[in-house]
């Protein structure tokens, strides 16, 4: 009983310590709660939460990407060809992958920096060159390695800003709390609260995105119109759409009314 007691008090003053420095952890969210969004699968989990993955094994990352990796692009150091600081992993086959480079083809990628970096000459005995295939020899090579930090990209370049732009930066509540800690890259949330009416502050990831809160639009930073909350279940859209009208993407936000 002392132990299980001891181990409360524990994890209790970590949470308060991380709420104190300001550091809440985003939790893991899987595919299925992206509603096929792939991009914003792999934005949130790998690129907002990078720092829970780095100074880990690669293998780590693996266990917890639910998209198969099917083929592999080394990096190089233009000062020191014996070494490769990184890896692109595509979820495209090799040939794919070259093909849509070539033609400008929409892709997403993890761009994976390795610390300390990988021998060059022990890779390339393995790859035998440029783009390949993610094979069984190249993953037991890798899987042990030490992670520097994973960084997802996508390209066209010209596409990742947009997608990029057409989101949130942040989102205030003027009562309850978000369940989980707001990401660009998260689209649905849940408020509980007791009080009768909502406001929220939504913040633009560019300045030039129109921000629509139930149809109604809204400035970045400012604050949105009284809300009127039913005794059960309300759900607010929050849409984002960037400057030349091209993307737009919706939060949804489920504000669940409590007893006082």
């Amino acid at each position: 009983m002392k132990i299980i007691i001891t181990i409360h008090l524990l994890l209790l003053s970590i949470l308060l310590e991380s709420c104190r420095q300001g550091t809440a952890v985003l939790p893991y969210m899987p595919l299925s709660a992206f509603s096929g969004d792939t991009l914003a699968y792999l934005m949130y989990n790998f690129e907002d939460r990078k720092s829970l993955y780095s100074g880990k094994c690669l293998d780590t990352l693996l266990r917890d990407l639910e998209i198969p990796i099917k083929s592999a692009i080394p990096g190089s150091d233009p000062n020191n060809i014996s070494i490769c600081p990184g890896i692109l992993f595509s979820f495209e086959d090799d040939q794919t992958t070259s093909t849509k480079l070539h033609n400008k083809n929409k892709m997403f990628f993890i761009d994976m920096d390795f610390d300390p970096a990988l021998d060059n000459y022990a890779l390339y005995n393995i790859i035998h060159g440029g783009c390949m295939d993610f094979c069984p020899a190249l993953k037991d090579f890798l899987d042990s390695k030490t992670i520097g930090g994973p960084t997802v990209s996508m390209s066209p370049k010209k596409l990742e800003n947009a997608e990029m732009a057409s989101r949130l930066s942040d989102l205030k509540a003027s009562t309850g709390d978000l369940t989980t800690g707001f990401s660009a890259n998260l689209f649905n949330y849940t408020i509980y609260t007791d009080k009768s009416s909502i406001t929220f502050i939504p913040y633009a990831a560019k300045t030039t995105n129109t921000i629509m809160v139930n149809d109604i639009e809204v400035a970045s930073g400012r604050k949105s119109q009284v809300i009127n909350l039913n005794s059960t279940n309300n759900t607010v859209q929050i849409a984002v759409t960037c400057a030349d009208g091209t993307l737009t993407k919706t939060y949804y936000v489920n504000i669940v009314k409590t007893r006082k």
